[in-house]
């Protein structure tokens, strides 16, 4: 996890380079290894669950809504 690095080089606008350092500081471990498995599993789950056509057929709905002029 700390020795993470990119397959291929960062873009220059990706990040400001003035941050480059503080961030590479940064050793805090906010997250256990086995509470990662933890939740990589209930997504997972939750995946495997998932009807993708009912989930896309609600999305859209909301999306509408939220479109629609207050009535």
């Amino acid at each position: 996890m700390g020795g993470a690095t990119f397959k291929t080089e960062l873009p220059k606008y990706v990040i400001d380079t003035s941050l480059t350092g503080y961030i590479t500081e940064i050793e805090e471990v906010l997250l256990q290894p086995e509470e990662v498995t933890a939740a990589n599993d209930a997504l997972t789950a939750l995946v495997s669950r998932t009807n993708e056509r009912v989930a896309k057929r609600e999305l859209v709905a909301g999306i509408e809504r939220r479109r629609s002029p207050a009535v």
